[in-house]
């Protein structure tokens, strides 16, 4: 089963049903509250994403690479996949279970200007990372297992 599909099976296809959806997945998260040297003040999200965003900016924070986070590029959008949206592929994003950091220094298709150490903070917290795709997507983070 992909990831799609197992998302759709637990939460339904927001984009079919964005509203209702919405109305009892997604929150807004003041995660500056927690971590004041963010640049910037909240994210809209998968409720569920919140402990596992909280969890990642605490490892990164404890190591001294939260400051390697400096613009919030996005994070629920239901939509297809960039260059897949005739197969229908919907992106993470959809759930609002993917989160976009440092677009303008980490384009689409690279180059990648997180630390390694960075990125593998993510990876232990059993993170996708967008680097490791195939079309390397580094400002890409995604948790599908919430």
């Amino acid at each position: 089963m992909t990831d799609q599909e197992k998302l759709i099976a637990k939460y339904g296809n927001p984009f079919e049903h964005k509203s209702e959806f919405e109305a009892k997945w997604m929150t807004v998260w003041n995660c500056q509250n927690e971590f004041p040297s963010l640049p910037f003040h909240r994210i809209y999200c998968h409720k569920n994403l919140v402990p596992e965003l909280q969890k990642v900016f605490k490892a990164l924070l404890e190591k001294n690479l939260l400051k390697e986070i400096k613009t919030f590029d996005g994070c629920f959008l239901p939509r297809y996949i960039r260059g897949y949206e005739a197969k229908k592929i919907l992106s993470i994003h959809t759930w609002g279970c993917a989160v976009d950091f440092n677009a303008a220094e980490n384009p689409l298709g690279g180059p990648v200007k997180f630390t390694e150490l960075f990125l593998q903070v993510w990876r232990d917290l059993g993170w996708g990372v967008g680097k490791d795709f195939k079309r390397i997507d580094a400002m890409h983070f995604e948790k599908t297992n919430i």
